[in-house]
């Protein structure tokens, strides 16, 4: 009898322990659940709402424009953000007058739902290994604003898609940053 018992229990363990292994092969290396923390991103993505990171693409090349990253926070190490890449490395990025500009040129941004109040005007230009990002919700973001550009070894993943709540399911595609 205990034979009996024995090999199905040694077949389920070496099962969970491939399980656990693919499982932690996944969440380390190729996509990753995370949840939205807060309101700096809205109208594109709402507080709570969980979204999957894909972690592959930036190995074999770099962040885009556009791109929704989860990065990590550069003040708690142990929390992330979930932002907007703006500009890439060697990027000027110019803040006036509540108008982003990208090398220049001003940035036409439909997935911002109004201009930046703040009245924080500065230049930034984005060193090599670093993106600057920004929350959707210019008034309500903490960002390379404020905490300067981020470096590309921060980021944990590229946002590809929100699962939750399911009425909101949606691809999240990579909008043009189209320069006026």
């Amino acid at each position: 009898m205990e034979s009996f018992l024995g090999e199905p229990l040694k077949t389920f363990l070496q099962e969970l322990a491939d399980v656990v292994v693919a499982a932690f092969f996944i969440i380390f290396f190729v996509a990753q659940s995370f949840i939205v923390d807060g309101h700096s991103m809205e109208p594109t993505l709402h507080n709570r709402e969980r979204l999957i990171a894909e972690k592959i693409y930036y190995y074999f090349a770099g962040p885009r424009r556009g791109d929704i990253v989860v990065i990590k926070d550069p003040v708690e190490h142990n929390r992330y953000w979930v932002k907007r890449i703006i500009g890439l490395p060697g990027d000027q990025i110019e803040i006036k007058n509540g108008v982003v500009y990208l090398n220049g040129s001003k940035l036409a941004e439909n997935y911002v739902a109004e201009p930046i109040r703040i009245p924080k005007e500065a230049t930034y230009t984005v060193p090599s290994g670093h993106v600057f990002v920004m929350g959707d919700n210019r008034n309500n973001s903490n960002d390379s604003r404020f905490v300067g550009p981020v470096s590309i070894s921060d980021i944990m993943g590229h946002a590809i898609l929100m699962y939750w709540p399911p009425h909101r399911i949606q691809i999240l595609s990579r909008p043009k940053i189209f320069l006026k």
